[in-house]
This record gives C-alpha cells, sequence and structure tokens, in this order.
C-alpha cells in the first residue's frame, strides 16, 4: 500500500504541529477521516504520546516515511472556498508554467497550493510560513499569489487569526536574528517549528524544547525571546 493512503504528507504535519493526545483530537487533524481514526488511531497517539515524552518525535515508521505523493484532489473535500482558490491557484499555475515551458510544481507544488488554500496569506509575510514556498518562488510569484489569495484571507475564526498573528511575529523575529547571526532564517526556525509554537503558543521553557525542531539547545539559545513574543500576542 502506497504511504499517501495511509497518511498523507499534510496529515504528517498537521500531527508534528498538534501532537494529539485523544482520539477526541484525532478529529481535528487534517486528513484523518472516522475509518482513519479506527483503524490507525491508536498507533497514531502512541507516536504522538512518545514524543511529548521525549521532547521530540518518536523515531518510528510514521517519522521515517519518505515524502508521500501530493493527495492535493481532496485537500478542500467540504470547504467550497478553499476549493475555489485551490482551483484558481492551478489554473494561474498552469498558464504560468506554459508561458515559462516548465513544469507545474516548478512553479508552485501541490503542498503549496494546498496549503495556501486552506491558509489564505493576506500580507507578503505571511508566504513566509507557506509549505513549499522558499525565497526564490516568493520573491518571483509572491505578488500573483497574494493578488488571488486575499480576497479569500478574511474571516479566519479567531483562533486561525490568532496563530497568523503569532505566526507573523514570528516570522520577523526569525528574519531578524537570522541576519544578525549570519544564518539562513530556516536555521533559526524551520516553517514546521514556527508554525507548531503558532498553534501551541508555549508558555513555558518546558513546552517550548517539546515542540519538534526546537530541543533544548534551541530553546536554551533562543527560548526566552520566543516565549516574550506568544505572551504579548496572548494578550
Amino acid at each position: 500500500m502506497p504511504a499517501y493512503v495511509v497518511c498523507g504528507d499534510k496529515t504528517l504535519r498537521d500531527l508534528v504541529e498538534k501532537q494529539p493526545q485523544s482520539r477526541a483530537a484525532l478529529h481535528d487533524i487534517y486528513g484523518l477521516g472516522a475509518a482513519k481514526i479506527d483503524k490507525y488511531g491508536d498507533e497514531i497517539l502512541a507516536v504522538t504520546a512518545a514524543a511529548q515524552e521525549n521532547g521530540r518525535p518518536s523515531e518510528t515508521n510514521f517519522a521515517a516515511e519518505p515524502p508521500a505523493l501530493s493527495d492535493g484532489l481532496n485537500d478542500t473535500d467540504g470547504n467550497p472556498r478553499a476549493a475555489e482558490l485551490a482551483a484558481a491557484l492551478r489554473q494561474w499555475r498552469r498558464r504560468q508554467a506554459e508561458s515559462e515551458n516548465t513544469a507545474l510544481h516548478t512553479v508552485c507544488p501541490d503542498d503549496s497550493i494546498d496549503d495556501l488554500s486552506r491558509n489564505p496569506p493576506a500580507e507578503t509575510i505571511d508566504l513566509a510560513a507557506v509549505y513549499g514556498l522558499g525565497k526564490v518562488r516568493t520573491e518571483r510569484y509572491g505578488a500573483d499569489i497574494l493578488a488571488l489569495c486575499r480576497p479569500f484571507s478574511d474571516g479566519l475564526p479567531p483562533e486561525a487569526e490568532r496563530r497568523r498573528k503569532l505566526a507573523r511575529r514570528l516570522t520577523q523575529w526569525c528574519a531578524a536574528t537570522a541576519a544578525a547571526e549570519g544564518e539562513e532564517d530556516f536555521r533559526i526556525l524551520s516553517k514546521i517549528a514556527l508554525r507548531a509554537i503558532a498553534a501551541k503558543q508555549p508558555q513555558t521553557l518546558d513546552d517550548l524544547a517539546a515542540i519538534h525542531g526546537m530541543g533544548a539547545e534551541k530553546t536554551a539559545r533562543y527560548g526566552s525571546e520566543i516565549l516574550q513574543i506568544c505572551r504579548e500576542e496572548a494578550v
């Protein structure tokens, strides 16, 4: 059975970000329906429980799986606005790829389109947290992408808006810290770590160290600054 039939890339990322600890929490994970929860729920919860206990992802088959094929065709089921935006982004991508005589994924990977349609960016800074969009794509296509996404970026639930505001602050801090240290942004905070922090909004160093991509060393080095940002955005 292909890996993506069990768990797609976006489901794995959501599991890493949210680390659910109950079957009820699994229902909030992208791409996990009742059938998959019934079949794999106990194993998934064992992995996330181990990650919480050890402060890092468990070294199991779930973490070791190679990248799965995109399951983008089903990514926006049940969300008409997301489906409409995804269709517009794919149409733009096709035209752009044809004009450049290049492959679709070279312009914008499926993962990026799925992420953009589920979390529409409103500002340029929001693009920094989108999976699969690096600086080159953002500089080249960012204006086009934002023009398509902005009409869909309003009306977020309060919790999603809070995460977006915190992600912006973390992105700004990450860029400034990377510039000061002469490093690439991703070496300070990976996108997965940044989004997990925005989702969990940790309030203690132990909570922060337990987030995938942090660990003891980064927490000791940057933890106080990150927690201060989280506290300010919680007000």
